[in-house]
């Protein structure tokens, strides 16, 4: 694991912690790529319990994620909450 990718995901599990959550967190592994948010959501989505919320790391897993959400007929943020991060400019660009 990338020293970057190692830290947001320390900070994920550790706010998970802090909420008493961290038993409901699923990881699904790729690279920061649109697909492999797609993949990651395609994964998500049929392990069970459909989640209420992703967290991202980085913008482009999240409108993997996103897109794959959407043609799954469901409604962000009311069905699913996605967190992205970076904040590319392309993120501003996506509903």
């Amino acid at each position: 694991m990338s020293p970057l990718s190692r830290d947001r995901f320390r900070g994920a599990l550790l706010s998970a912690k802090t909420r008493r959550a961290e038993k409901e967190c699923l990881v699904a592994k790729g690279d920061f790529s649109i697909e492999s948010g797609v993949a990651a959501a395609e994964h998500l989505f049929g392990a069970g319990e459909r989640p209420t919320a992703i967290f991202c790391f980085n913008d482009e897993i999240a409108i993997g994620v996103i897109e794959t959400a959407k043609h799954g007929g469901l409604n962000i943020p009311r069905d699913l909450s996605v967190i992205g991060f970076d904040d590319i400019r392309f993120a501003r660009s996506v509903r």
